[in-house]
């Protein structure tokens, strides 16, 4: 997937790499593996930033970004870490640039150092989406052992825009450092993430000739941040630092405010060549739509316009708040990112006389949006707001095949949106409606020869849980391969609460409603469970949860400093009867359990009963918000270690 990842270059220069060495040891280049991290794949033994603001720019005043990276590699995953990807920022004769660029790899051949240049031809250009480009490299003979060392400056004429700088990495970190000289004319506010512990000093810089404050911040030892699929996205957490620009005051000029108010940045989207007056395009092509879309009842308008959007139209993968190219290109091409598609439904919509706008936001590939602090540059999503009546409204997203209306893709959700309304902006929080329901009705006999439990099962997917097996069935069929939103990376917490034993054998006999997005999937399926019982002797073991539930408490942490995010709410009830085979009688079962988290944010119900000969096991999880305080975090880790505990409980069954 094309993503911009944070803003940088545009010119490239490189020049020699003399007397490039200096701090590349033997010791370094013979460590086998981190002392902070023993499994660690690779380690930045530098990480460093220095940021000054450029007057003597002959195209007017720059930042000058200078980036020296050194990173230690121990095994064939950390070769990856001598590929850069680099996203830059280009709009109209507003160009971000390179003017230097230095790489070098360093492997010890017979007990000496040995270095290889990064070779010119090896560095290359290509567009993502909107105004965004990217420049990638690959180091040469990257291997374990290598130690690679990166630098470049980067000038850029977007002086309000300071990208964020991360201390805390997936790697452990000996050493980064943050410097930025603030001249007096700037009103910068420091926006730190994270809880690691920073050195940061604030002084003068000496014989400077626009009043600059030196500040500098500096994390040493830094552990690797943890893997959390229970975060919206983990950058909004892991320690880091990000210089907002609230204000400008230069001599004998007015005070500027460039976090005014979403209010101006609306205006700006209005008035945008490729945004507002995109929204008023005329479409000729579409007339017949919105003729047709103008005799269907009001309350069904929405959803015949979205199913046309949704179905005619294909996401090329780029992301962007706006339609670059125009949307007479989009509808000429059938295609487009998600501003183009998008836009295209707003525009469709306030032509079938709904109210609608366009909502910018980041996707959650880029974390939490900071109301504080209005930028245009954060921006990298847009999605639909439908107003339903004037205290209800639907967010739409037309960019995936899969996903109906009253969904939102992964990629979609996040915390806060920004509604562009003709008359200014307002923010939104964004509620999020996706819901992951399964229902299942079980039966089972026990097979005492073959050690096996044999039955069948009626498995009803509804919602989100229909979206993710459709994908699921795509993806594994290579039919698509765009819905990166439903891949393990983005966080399938919906693998905690259906747990499948691939030593277990699953039939599927019947598959209904695949087709129809707004059905839910029904199946029916044989199945011969090896993994669920174990007789030892004269008694039958039998796991309390069989396959289904959570096996695995994932909150292990003793305690939790920022919220449980959910990627959907979750409703999921098993029944299970299990025919209690002649000549057995029940010696224990799992005692019943009913928890609750103090909100009700979460609930744990799970019982088992003897009836007609047969035992009946009654399992319910579900999660009713999808936003869980760090307060609720104890309750909420004692609901699942209840449930993985019950799961690994026995009933027990006594031959007579």
């Amino acid at each position: 997937m094309i993503k911009p990842i944070f803003t940088i270059t545009a010119f490239l220069l490189f020049i020699g790499l003399t007397g490039y060495t200096k701090g590349i040891d033997k010791e370094l280049l013979t460590q086998k593996f981190h002392p902070l991290d023993s499994t660690a794949s690779a380690a930045y033994i530098k990480k460093n930033v220095e940021i000054e603001y450029n007057f003597d720019n002959p195209l007017g005043l720059h930042l000058e970004m200078k980036y020296h990276f050194v990173i230690k590699i121990y095994n064939e995953d950390g070769e990856s870490y001598g590929t850069f990807q680099v996203p830059y920022y280009e709009k109209g004769g507003k160009k971000e640039k390179v003017r230097k660029i230095k790489a070098q790899t360093y492997n010890l051949v017979n007990g000496k150092i040995k270095s290889e240049q990064l070779s010119k031809k090896d560095i290359y250009k290509e567009e993502t989406s909107g105004n965004w480009r990217k420049v990638t490299f690959a180091l040469p003979n990257v291997k374990p052992g290598s130690v690679i060392e990166v630098q470049y400056t980067v000038s850029s004429p977007y002086v309000y825009s300071i990208p964020k700088w991360y201390f805390q990495n997936s790697i452990p970190t000996d050493y980064s450092s943050y410097i930025i000289d603030v001249p007096e004319y700037f009103t910068l506010t420091p926006v730190p993430t994270g809880s690691v512990l920073l050195s940061n000093e604030k002084k003068p810089v000496m014989s400077s000739q626009h009043g600059e404050i030196r500040h500098t911040l500096i994390g040493t030892k830094i552990k690797p941040y943890k893997k959390d699929k229970y975060v919206l996205n983990e950058n909004d957490y892991r320690s880091g630092i990000k210089f907002e620009l609230f204000s400008t005051k230069f001599p004998n000029r007015p005070t500027e405010y460039y976090s005014k108010d979403w209010n101006a940045i609306a205006t700006n989207l209005n008035e945008a060549d490729y945004f507002g007056r995109q929204i008023k395009k005329k479409l000729s092509d579409l007339n017949s739509i919105v003729e047709e879309a103008l005799t269907i009842d009001r309350k069904d308008r929405a959803l015949f316009l979205y199913e046309y959007v949704r179905s005619n139209y294909t996401w090329n993968e780029k992301y962007g708040i706006g339609s670059y190219d125009g949307l007479k290109k989009v509808v000429s091409n059938k295609s487009g990112g998600v501003g183009d598609i998008n836009l295209l439904l707003v525009n469709l919509l306030k032509k079938s006389n709904l109210v609608a706008h366009p909502v910018v936001m980041k996707s959650r590939y880029d974390g939490l949006l900071n109301t504080s602090f209005p930028t245009l540059t954060e921006l990298d999503y847009c999605i639909v707001y439908v107003e339903l009546s004037p205290d209800e409204y639907i967010l739409l997203d037309a960019t995936s095949k899969l996903t109906p209306m009253g969904e939102l893709p992964l990629r979609a959700l996040n915390i806060s949106g920004v509604v562009v309304r003709p008359d200014g902006a307002k923010i939104i929080n964004m509620v999020n409606n996706n819901q992951y329901k399964v229902q299942t009705v079980s039966e089972y006999d026990v097979d005492v020869e073959n050690n096996t439990l044999i039955g069948s099962s009626q498995r009803k997917r509804s919602n989100y849980a229909a979206t993710k097996f459709r994908a699921d069935l795509e993806k594994e069929n290579n039919e698509i391969d765009e819905e990166e939103d439903y891949q393990d990376e983005e966080g399938e917490q919906e693998d905690d609460i259906e747990s499948y034993n691939l030593d277990n054998t699953y039939e599927v006999i019947s598959l209904k409603n695949l087709e129809d997005i707004y059905k839910p999937i029904s199946l029916e399926y044989k199945e011969e469970l090896y993994t669920c019982s174990k007789i030892i002797g004269n008694k039958i073991f039998i796991d309390g949860s069989l396959d289904f539930g959570i096996k695995d408490n994932p909150f292990k942490e003793e305690n939790r400093e920022y919220p449980i995010f959910y990627n959907n709410k979750v409703s999921t009830k098993s029944i299970a009867a299990i025919n209690i085979p002649e000549g057995y009688i029940i010696e224990s079962i799992p005692e019943s359990t009913s928890v609750t988290t103090p909100t009700k944010a979460a609930t744990f119900r799970y019982d088992v009963k003897q009836q007609d000969g047969k035992l009946i096991i009654y399992y319910i999880f579900s999660v009713k918000q999808t936003n869980v305080g760090p307060g609720e975090y104890p309750a909420l880790k004692n609901l699942y270690k209840i449930a993985a505990d019950k799961a690994a409980e026995k009933i027990v069954l006594t031959k007579v």
